[in-house]
């Protein structure tokens, strides 16, 4: 039983002797090894999400190496025939996304095996917008403007949402951008009348795939553009349908006396 015996090298000797004296000897040398391999993946983390070429880092000791295997999914990637620090390149953008389970497992020279498992989601498609809208289109003069949009992620999900915008040709500014009721918005302040605004938006998700949208623009009013706008929208409707009705009335006295002085001729 070597339970009860330390790891390391013995020498098993048999001696026999028969009637007549004669002795014979038999040895051989074995080595007791009751100590399981040592194993771990350090990168990638158990749970995380990855994209792009991953690099798997792994460490493996054992005094009576055997072999090590490395699997993702259900394909053997790699065998290594010595311990130690290992390394090997995942080219997660051959894969499906999806989650994925990445298992190293070690064989010593006494029949030991030993394996460990991490888990993680392969994500190489980036986010994308719909459903862009900002109100007002033409803001007035300190009036804010609130923009909204949907972000399509089905993958690590989305990390985070910022807006970019610049006044003019003055310095980009970054807003962070809030989820409400599955649209992602944010408030772009006030400016003075006549000024263009400039802004899109970016996402990252969670595995660090990047998407941006196009720039777009508006012009905040000046105040003549107000002062035109309240007039024309200011005109009273009661006013608008007394003028109607007085045109009416003229026209239709107009004809009456037309009629009546022909029919007199």
């Amino acid at each position: 039983d070597t339970a009860g015996f330390s790891d390391g090298a013995y020498v098993l000797k048999l001696t026999a002797k028969d009637l007549a004296e004669n002795t014979a000897v038999a040895t051989c040398s074995v080595v007791v090894d009751n100590t399981a391999p040592t194993l771990e993946i350090l990168q990638p983390l158990n749970g995380s999400f990855v994209r792009g070429d991953v690099n798997v880092q792994l460490r493996v000791d054992d005094l009576n190496f055997e072999n090590a295997t490395l699997r993702i999914g259900d394909d053997i990637v790699q065998v290594w025939e010595t311990g130690g620090n290992y390394a090997y390149l995942w080219e997660t953008s051959e894969y499906f996304d999806g989650n994925y389970t990445i298992v190293l497992s070690v064989l010593d020279k006494a029949g030991q095996e030993e394996e460990t498992i991490v888990s993680v989601f392969v994500d190489n498609t980036a986010p994308s917008f719909t459903n862009l809208v900002w109100v007002p289109l033409e803001p007035e003069s300190g009036e804010q403007v609130n923009v909204s949009v949907q972000i399509l992620e089905e993958g690590s999900g989305v990390k985070n949402a910022s807006l970019w915008f610049r006044v003019n040709a003055s310095e980009w500014q970054r807003l962070d951008m809030s989820l409400h009721e599955g649209n992602w918005t944010c408030t772009i302040p006030g400016q003075v009348g006549g000024a263009n605004v400039t802004f899109y938006l970016e996402c990252y998700d969670n595995a660090g795939n990047f998407a941006a949208t196009l720039e777009h623009s508006y012009t905040v009013r000046t105040a003549e553009e107000e002062g035109e706008g309240e007039e024309a929208a200011g005109f009273p409707l009661n006013w608008l349908l007394l003028i109607i009705a007085i045109i009416g009335l003229v026209v239709g006295s107009t004809l009456y006396v037309f009629k009546f002085r022909k029919k007199r001729a």
